[in-house]
């Protein structure tokens, strides 16, 4: 990060690690799950940064990696983005101000989960406040609020049995995630809940048969996924992929702690990361291998066609543009290329830099800017941004 900019890219460096992360280890069953990971995806798309980032809850609290293992310390992206010169402070909301040495000696203790300073505590605490309050206004709320209320208590059993009992479809798939996708052998509730359920409370819906396309894939059941594949195509909606920050945006009214909240929401985003969507496994269904059978190319440009027109993220475009160019697909096909989708995602995070940061004003400016940015698809803003 060049001098100017410097200040901001290690504000924001530690922001993605956190946010982008957070809450994971609440839900460390579900690191393991396959759903996560996209199944031969092809080349990584503009999100790399943000998905190679450490995977640590929000201040402190060790996730738990592939190979079930707690990360120990952060990537050498983050090292390298918090790198300061002698002299420099930086001011801690609510804490004053620290020097900019004994903030970047804090993040590898920090990140792997040993104990935490006190401005990390304090912001912590400040954050879980402002969650808590966010949790009681959505408990008077709908299914969906009501659910996403158990959520943000970290009670994925209570979710389960309240989207269970409601039969709404976006309660169901909410407490379905939260539930690590179903796998939490010591849930009663949870495993209650099924792909197949969430299917028929909304049968419109694609999105859980590509997760079932992706499942039957995974464990090599050819005529399932195929089957689950015709389903998909056959629908022309596919629910958003963000679900917990527009719910809790929702709700989102004037606090006597602009900060607070700020802290909240990025925490809010962290959830959502940590919550499993199969989506990003069905790239196993038109492996390399795969389309080398005429049937299977001729199924898998009929989904790429559906996934450039329902992609709402610019890993769900990433993932197209891979597929279409494993197939050959040509330009007047895409209605997005990857250099756009590079180009719009580097602006938006320059963008961000002016947003981002543990200063009070940051923190403020935070909130406002997740509110609004629920407001919209994270592609709609990328592509807009690359227009500019």
């Amino acid at each position: 990060v060049k001098r100017g900019g410097g200040r901001r890219g290690r504000w924001l460096a530690l922001f993605l690690a956190a946010g982008v992360a957070g809450w994971a280890g609440w839900r460390d069953n579900s690191s393991s799950d396959p759903s996560r990971r996209p199944d031969d995806a092809g080349p990584p798309g503009p999100q790399a940064a943000s998905a190679a980032a450490p995977r640590t809850a929000l201040w402190g609290k060790p996730a738990v990696g592939p190979a079930g293992h707690a990360d120990e310390a952060p990537d050498a992206p983050v090292a390298a983005a918090v790198a300061s010169e002698p002299g420099e402070t930086m001011e801690i909301c609510g804490h004053g101000r620290i020097s900019t040495r004994e903030f970047e000696r804090s993040v590898p203790i920090v990140m792997a989960g040993a104990r935490p300073p006190a401005w990390a505590v304090a912001l912590e605490q400040r954050s879980q406040v402002v969650i808590n309050q966010l949790a009681t206004r959505l408990s008077a709320g709908t299914a969906l609020q009501q659910t996403a209320a158990r959520v943000l208590k970290a009670d994925p059993e209570g979710a389960a049995l309240l989207a269970f009992q409601s039969g709404d479809a976006a309660a169901y798939r909410l407490a379905f995630m939260a539930c690590g996708a179903g796998h939490r052998p010591d849930s009663p509730q949870c495993q209650r809940l099924t792909l197949q359920g969430w299917a028929d409370r909304d049968p419109a819906d694609a999105r859980p048969w590509l997760e079932l396309m992706a499942a039957a894939t995974r464990r090599r059941d050819e005529p399932a996924a195929s089957l689950a594949l015709e389903q998909v195509l056959q629908r022309d909606k596919r629910s958003p992929t963000a679900i917990l920050v527009p719910v809790v945006a929702g709700v989102v009214t004037a606090t006597d702690d602009p900060a607070g909240l700020g802290l909240a929401m990025v925490e809010v985003i962290g959830r959502e990361a940590a919550l499993p969507d199969g989506v990003y496994g069905t790239g196993g269904f038109c492996s390399a291998e795969r389309v080398g059978d005429a049937v299977r190319r001729a199924q898998c440009a009929r989904l790429v066609r559906w996934q450039f027109k329902h992609a709402d993220t610019s890993m769900d475009a990433s993932l197209a543009v891979s597929l279409a160019d494993r197939l050959g697909l040509p330009s007047d096909a895409r209605p997005y290329t990857r250099e756009q989708l590079g180009r719009g995602s580097t602006r938006l995070l320059e963008a961000s830099l002016d947003v981002l940061g543990n200063d009070c004003g940051s923190l403020a400016r935070t909130g406002d800017w997740v509110v609004k940015a629920a407001q919209s698809t994270e592609l709609s803003r990328v592509l807009e941004a690359a227009a500019r």
